[in-house]
This record gives C-alpha cells, sequence and structure tokens, in this order.
C-alpha cells in the first residue's frame, strides 16, 4: 500500500523534498519509491531525513511546485519488484517500473551469462519438466568463424556412489541453418562403475538439422574414479551457428548428482580430447554396432536410427582385406535389436570407397534375416554407405 497522507514540495534540480502535513519517519524507509502524480516518473528515496523531509536518490526532474500530490510505493516482492494495491496512483508509472526491473532480471540470468547450475531433484517432479538451460556463442566473427570448431555445453557429476547414472535428454535449435530454425535431439547417459566407464554415451534421437554431424557430440573425462566430472561438447559444422540448449529430461540415480550448463563460452578449433574418457556421439535409439563381418571382410560398423516422423537412417561402414566380392556374398549379420523395423522386406543403397573416387558397389540388407550382401563391387578399401525412407513406405 502507497503512503500518501498530506503534500509535498519539490524543486527542479534538487534532491530534496518537503513534506506539508506528513509522517515519514514512521511511515517510510529508504528504498521505497516515490513519485509526484502527473510526472509519470519514479525515484527511490535515499534517506528518510524528518517527519517532513526526504532526500531522493537522483535530482528532482519536474516542474518546481508545492502542495503536489504524491505517492510513496512502500510494497515489493521478496526480488525487489513494486506490487500493486487497489486505492494506488500513478499505477501506470509503478507498473512500467515493475516491469523495467523484470526485464533487467531476465536479462542478468540470460544474457551474457557464463554458467549456471541445475541441481538434481526428485525423480517424480523431473520427468515430464522442460527447462531452457543454455544459449552458445554466436561463432560468427573472430576465431570462431569457422566450421568444425567446439564449444563445451555441460559438465555432469554422477556423485561419489559407484555403480550409477545420469541420464539427460536435451533439444538444440539452431535459428541460422538455411535461415531456418531446425533442432537436434540428444540423449545423453553418462555412467560409471567403480570408475568412469566407457559405458558414457550420446545418442542422436531425432535430428532435423544439416549442422550436425553424427559425431557433433562428445562426452570426456580427465578423471576416472568415481564422481569425476564429464564434460559434454559439441561441434558445429558450419561457419557460423548459435544453438538454444533445453533440458526435455532427466533422471539422476544418485541425489548428490549434478549437471551445470555453459552459456556464450568461446568456440575452438581443437577437438577436446580427454584422458579417462573419451566418446563420440552416434546415430540413433540403437547406436552404433559392430558386426562380426564373415568372408574376409573386417569389421567395421553398422549404425541405425528412427526419427519421430518415422523416418529411418541405416549407415554402413566395412572394412575389406581379402574379402569376396561376388555378388550376394554375405558381409555380416545385423542383430534382430539393431535392424531397421519396417514393412520393407529389404533396404538397397549404393556404396563408396572410403577414400574417395568411383561408387564401390551396393548393398542389400534383408530386413527379416539381418543379412547384409554385396553387389556389383568395383572397388577396393573400405566402403561408406547410406539409406533412409519413411517406416511403412
Amino acid at each position: 500500500m502507497q503512503y500518501k497522507i498530506g503534500t509535498v514540495s519539490v524543486t527542479n534540480g534538487s534532491a530534496i523534498v518537503t513534506g506539508t502535513g506528513t509522517l515519514w519517519l514512521a511511515n517510510l524507509v529508504a528504498g521505497a519509491l516515490f513519485t509526484v502524480q502527473g510526472d509519470n516518473v519514479t525515484y527511490t528515496i535515499a534517506s528518510v531525513d524528518a517527519d517532513l523531509q526526504i532526500t531522493l536518490n537522483a535530482n528532482y526532474g519536474g516542474v518546481t511546485g508545492s502542495g503536489k500530490t504524491y505517492a510513496a510505493h512502500r510494497d515489493f516482492t521478496s526480488g525487489g519488484i513494486p506490487l500493486l494495491s487497489n486505492n494506488d496512483i500513478e499505477t501506470g508509472t509503478i507498473f512500467s517500473r515493475a516491469m523495467s526491473q523484470i526485464q533487467d532480471l531476465i536479462n542478468s540470468v540470460f544474457t551474457g551469462l557464463s554458467n549456471f547450475s541445475v541441481l538434481n531433484v526428485s525423480d517424480n517432479s523431473v520427468g515430464n519438466v522442460s527447462r531452457y538451460v543454455a544459449v552458445t556463442a554466436s561463432g560468427s566473427t573472430g576465431a570462431e568463424d569457422g566450421i568444425n570448431t567446439w564449444t563445451k555445453l555441460a559438465t555432469i557429476n554422477i556423485g561419489a556412489i559407484a555403480y550409477r547414472a545420469a541420464h539427460i535428454r536435451l533439444l538444440l535449435c539452431d535459428g541460422y541453418t538455411g535461415g531456418s530454425g531446425t533442432s537436434c535431439e540428444i540423449d545423453v547417459r553418462a555412467y560409471q562403475d567403480t570408475v568412469i566407464s566407457i559405458g558414457s554415451r550420446v545418442h542422436i534421437t531425432d535430428c532435423t538439422s544439416t549442422a550436425f554431424f553424427s559425431t557433433s557430440f562428445k562426452l570426456i573425462a580427465n578423471a576416472s574414479a568415481a564422481g569425476s566430472d564429464i564434460e559434454l561438447w559439441v561441434k558445429k559444422r558450419f561457419d557460423y551457428g548459435k544453438y538454444t540448449v533445453t533440458e526435455l529430461s532427466r533422471q539422476f540415480a544418485a541425489s548428490d548428482a549434478s549437471v551445470t550448463y555453459y552459456s556464450n563460452l568461446p568456440w575452438q578449433s581443437a577437438e577436446p580430447v580427454g584422458s579417462a574418457l573419451n566418446v563420440r556421439s552416434v546415430w540413433g535409439g540403437s547406436g552404433a554396432y559392430t558386426p562380426t563381418c564373415v568372408n574376409g571382410w573386417a569389421t567395421g560398423s553398422v549404425r541405425y536410427s528412427k526419427s519421430v516422423s518415422g523416418i529411418v537412417a541405416v549407415s554402413l561402414y566395412i572394412t575389406t582385406v581379402t574379402g569376396t566380392t561376388t555378388d550376394g556374398t554375405i558381409i555380416t549379420t545385423i542383430p534382430p535389436e539393431y535392424l531397421p523395423n519396417s514393412a520393407l522386406g529389404s533396404v538397397g543403397f549404393t556404396l563408396r570407397s572410403s577414400t574417395g573416387g568411383a561408387n564401390g558397389g551396393s548393398i542389400l540388407i534383408n530386413v527379416s534375416t539381418g543379412e547384409v550382401k554385396i553387389y556389383n563391387y568395383i572397388s577396393g578399401g573400405a566402403l561408406l554407405g547410406q539409406v533412409s525412407y519413411r517406416e511403412g513406405i
């Protein structure tokens, strides 16, 4: 509630306000707001000098006069935001002041922020809560204006207890690529047994952005003991890029687990490397599968992913040593849990040599049996290939 008993005399260019019929010593304190009706300007009371005199934090900028109606605003939130009550005067002026302070508070959190921590809370209250947690530097000027540069997004600490994990799902939105917003969703699992474990990983579960590679995210640690920090890094593909980061969900197995997110850290050309943990991201819910190859073909990898919209992507990397290249030769067999879940009987795509040059042939994946067969092989060396399609088509 405002105090507005009596009238005031004010002088342009002076911070001294004189009251008539006022009892300011018992009713006002330094820090209250002061405004003269009709001025549309608020001042902060610097000191209450007497029942009939206060001093403002700045010289009065209005018209000199006496007998003026005034209001001293005394009610605030715990954060110092003015509260309005019935019968207050100059409510528009006070409201504008409140909005300005709220905007300043928001800016102090999200503009120029270095980092902040989101501490663990109970799993029951966290699972369905999404929160904006960070924004990267724009990466568009100076040393940051380059492709394949890295920045740190977060530090995860699982806690001191062995055999614990922390799961976090994040959404990165990019407003720069092609002039339109795109996004990438990742699932982060940090794990330790008695030491930080290579069971830690990052899966890219859904991605509409061309700004990210399958290996654009990385988990590193420089100490192996349980309770050591695990860092999450991201690499941008283009010479620009600014990404907002939203935490979609989390589950921590220990009450002392935590995650710290970072905003506006500079991008760097050097790839981060951890001495105790050094794990790149992979596509898809099942991630990368390392197959057992046959018929003279050497171990490579098969990656599978499916987006929420039903788009399936399969990528293959296989190395030939003295492999048989006759049409229909089985290279490997993919286990059922890593197979595309499709109505198609088989998935085929063209391969290329990992060293460039002519196409390396074609591949056929039998979705029912998991057999991967080679056809039309025409070049040596490792082979790479990728296909995507919509479920059921």
